[in-house]
């Protein structure tokens, strides 16, 4: 992105996926070409003290619930926009900021922001290295896919389990940090 707005936008979208590195990135991609000063400074650093929530958050379990109907590394295809990506996160509810909410319409869809939201990494073949964040609505699972292209599916995952007689469907199987956030994934 080359316009401010979109850079701000960006970063903070990548701040929700805990993308933080990038985020900051995008900042300081701001504040260098435009000038941005002290708004990107200040964003900045609400991200950085996310980022140290977030680190801390590392350290504490997700029990799931009967709400959050899908489970990490579950390959997947959005319901509207058709893309295909394995989740590696969820939310109990949409967990994004009130600007992000209404920018992408989440007050309107059926189940608004009172459902369990996923992070998703989107198969490169489909878009461009990017990480959504998507309302259980739009998810419907795909285990026609054969493998997510993506530099990112290392960072969280150790392997791709094929489906077997004993398994339904093909799944990535979550790395040792992922499945103790999520140990009963």
């Amino acid at each position: 992105p080359n316009h401010p707005e979109m850079l701000m936008s960006y970063a903070k979208v990548q701040a929700v996926l805990d993308n933080y590195d990038e985020a900051i990135e995008s900042l300081n991609r701001l504040g260098r070409s435009f000038g941005a000063g002290f708004h990107s400074q200040k964003v900045a650093l609400e991200i950085k003290e996310a980022k140290m929530l977030h680190l801390k958050e590392l350290t504490c379990k997700r029990t799931r619930n009967e709400n959050i109907r899908f489970k990490i590394g579950m390959t997947m295809r959005h319901t509207r926009y058709n893309y295909r990506g394995v989740i590696y996160g969820w939310d109990f509810t949409c967990a994004a900021g009130e600007e992000w909410i209404k920018q992408m319409g989440v007050d309107d869809l059926p189940g608004g922001r009172n459902q369990p939201f996923y992070k998703v990494l989107v198969d490169c073949m489909d878009r461009n290295l990017q990480s959504t964040y998507v309302a259980q609505e739009n998810i419907t699972l795909d285990s026609e896919i054969q493998q997510i292209k993506h530099p990112d599916v290392g960072r969280y995952f150790d392997y791709l389990r094929f489906a077997s007689e004993n398994a339904q469907g093909q799944r990535y199987v979550p790395n040792d940090l992922l499945r103790s956030q999520y140990p009963e994934n």
